[in-house]
């Protein structure tokens, strides 16, 4: 996926897949190995999720050198530490961690937030970013696709101020000389996760998630949030057994940043595209070289 601005107007493209693609593990394995044969150095931003897991399992089954780097937020993430700690002693890896007092910094990323026109935590992966080595390619994990619904019909969802994409933009500002990576973001992974038949029985029965207004700790969870606590782990759970990744329980470590959790409003509803799925699907499964580019929708 490549983005930019034409004229002001957002658009993204993408590039017809360049192979028969396999599964979300097939694609997963694959993209390590495409990465890989660039030349660079490796570093993965791991949060313990379930995302960062299934790339960093396909650099190590395969024997690709890759270093991690976990973001410790004192008394904030401790979650998510303790979560590292378990997968660090059962794969046998050692992390960078890289420690802010969310609170000593809350002015800066305010003042960058207000600049950048991107939210503050994404601001502090920046910051992160900024500490590691500059010839690294750096990796953000899997994110996962939006799936909005028009009249019934599922739409593919690309936004320029979604979290993935605020983050790829905060970390292009840097003057580093490896890549900044969105590991999900190539034509071929991202159709494994759209053909798949959990994707498929999902798009069939959204309706159902709708209209029994699915919870999380008491209140309904934003349309945005159905991938990752539903759909997401049944998708995962097809591929990778229990006895292989740690099934935690979702949590991102903010929750409990007052300035985060209640500062700028995420603009994710503007500047975006939305296509239809299967037109998008389509696009993916050009003729080999063939480009798709879509602007932003009204």
């Amino acid at each position: 996926m490549q983005l930019g601005l034409d004229n002001g107007r957002v658009y993204f493209e993408y590039e017809a897949c360049r192979w028969t693609v396999g599964n979300i593990r097939q694609e997963c394995d694959r993209r390590a190995v495409d990465i890989a044969n660039h030349g660079n150095k490796i570093m993965l931003g791991m949060s313990s999720g379930l995302d960062s897991q299934i790339v960093l399992l396909s650099f190590l089954e395969q024997n690709i050198p890759i270093e991690c780097v976990f973001m410790y937020l004192p008394g904030y993430n401790e979650y998510e530490y303790e979560n590292l700690k378990t997968l660090e002693q059962a794969w046998g890896f050692k992390s960078q961690i890289i420690d802010f007092d969310p609170m000593k910094i809350r002015d800066e990323l305010m003042a960058e937030s207000q600049e950048l026109d991107i939210p503050p935590y994404q601001l502090m992966h920046k910051k992160m970013v900024s500490m590691l080595p500059e010839s690294y390619d750096y990796l953000e994990g899997v994110s996962g696709p939006f799936i909005p619904f028009k009249k019934g019909k599922p739409f593919y969802f690309e936004g320029y101020h979604s979290y993935e994409v605020s983050r790829h933009r905060g970390f292009n500002t840097l003057n580093r000389t490896g890549r900044n990576i969105l590991y999900d973001r190539n034509s071929e992974f991202i159709l494994s996760i759209l053909e798949d038949e959990v994707m498929t029985g999902y798009t069939n029965c959204y309706k159902f998630f709708e209209d029994n207004a699915l919870q999380h700790r008491g209140s309904v969870l934003r349309r945005t949030d159905w991938w990752d606590f539903y759909v997401k782990p049944i998708m995962y759970g097809r591929y990778w057994s229990s006895d292989e990744i740690f099934y935690f329980k979702k949590y991102q470590g903010p929750e409990n940043i007052e300035y985060i959790m209640n500062g700028p409003k995420n603009r994710w509803p503007e500047n975006y595209i939305i296509a239809p799925l299967d037109k998008f699907i389509q696009s993916l499964n050009k003729p080999l070289g063939s480009v798709t580019r879509y602007y932003e929708s009204k």
